[in-house]
């Protein structure tokens, strides 16, 4: 058993109102009507779109077919400047990385010496980095004391 509502009966009627109606007004009435001369009133699309002249359009497009783009060769063309822009381009990148490469290389560490008196200039060239190994190697040889000691 179902109870109906007032606002059930509200819904069945704004239901039946809302059916879609065909447009009509006095200007549809009069449409099919033979006697209705309407000669005088232009056609709305013909009064948006500017007019031209049949023979502007007729030379345009005859000029237009001769100058037609040749799409494909631009686009080889277009590629082809691209591709070999993109190559200068690597090689720069190339040419920068290498030069990088080479100057942290040359700064990593100066060369060694290997005699007394290059010893000396070391010394008071780099005094913090001759400190430090020989921090480092007289640990080392301490730690070799000790094992040669225990043995």
């Amino acid at each position: 058993m179902t109870v109906r509502t007032e606002t059930d009966n509200f819904e069945e009627e704004d239901n039946e109102e809302l059916e879609p109606t065909p447009y009509e007004n006095e200007y549809r009435g009069t449409l099919d009507d033979p006697d209705n001369d309407d000669s005088d009133i232009e056609d709305p699309i013909d009064m948006a779109t500017p007019k031209r002249k049949k023979q502007g359009l007729v030379e345009k497009n005859a000029t237009n077919e001769s100058d037609a783009h040749d799409y494909k060769k631009r686009y080889s063309d277009l590629k082809k400047h691209y591709d070999t822009k993109l190559n200068e381009w690597k090689q720069q990148q190339e040419l920068l990385q290498a030069e990088l490469s080479m100057a942290e290389q040359s700064k990593a560490l100066p060369a060694l010496p290997k005699s007394e008196e290059e010893l000396e200039e070391f010394r008071t060239k780099y005094p913090d980095v001759y400190d430090v190994v020989e921090t480092i190697s007289s640990l080392k040889a301490s730690d070799r004391v000790k094992e040669l000691k225990d043995d």
